[in-house]
């Protein structure tokens, strides 16, 4: 009889769970995500082409509020959620507003998580023009060789370089140096 109840009572705890579970795992929640990073897109291929360049040193980051069901909070990995910017549109130098996308991990579909916090999906990015300047590449060489063994002269390939930058900091360039 008291093992009866026992096993009884051991039912009713596994299927009580289960339906706590089961409600509970439709609930919706919030979820903050701090210090997101917001990626660029098309920088070193669309904007550079047009001899423009992004000037902000810092990477600029983005705090979300999403709201999705409790059962997807243990499937969302808040390190995999990547926000998206294209430069592909900038046309022009100077502080310019560009839209992100959320993009979310491959287990969690994008239409099963609300996007609670910021309403506006852009971010302020400073574009500045890209100026190139040739350089000459010099070689230094440092130490010896070994005892027993010759060197000779060191041929450089390629003789120049082209570097590319903002014109205050080319500007200066007058070589690259490699040691050897």
């Amino acid at each position: 009889s008291n093992t009866r109840k026992a096993v009884y009572l051991g039912i009713s705890l596994i299927v009580s769970l289960l339906i706590w579970f089961a409600v509970s795992g439709n609930a919706e929640v919030s979820i903050d995500v701090a210090d997101v990073p917001v990626e660029f897109l098309n920088e070193a291929t669309s904007l550079a082409e047009k001899g423009l360049m992004r000037i902000d040193t810092e990477v600029p980051t983005v705090d979300l509020t999403l709201r999705t069901t409790r059962s997807n909070v243990y499937k969302l990995d808040t390190d995999e959620i990547r926000l998206l910017a294209d430069l592909g549109s900038v046309t022009a130098p100077g502080a310019q507003s560009i839209n992100y996308s959320i993009s979310f991990p491959p287990n969690v579909a994008s239409s099963e998580v609300k996007i609670e916090y910021p309403a506006a999906r852009t971010v302020i990015v400073n574009i500045g023009e890209l100026f190139r300047k040739d350089v000459d590449v010099r070689c230094e060489v440092v130490g010896s060789v070994a005892e027993g063994y010759l060197a000779e002269s060191v041929r450089l390939t390629p003789k120049t370089i082209e570097i590319r930058g903002q014109q205050e900091d080319i500007v200066n360039v007058n070589y690259a140096q490699v040691t050897l």
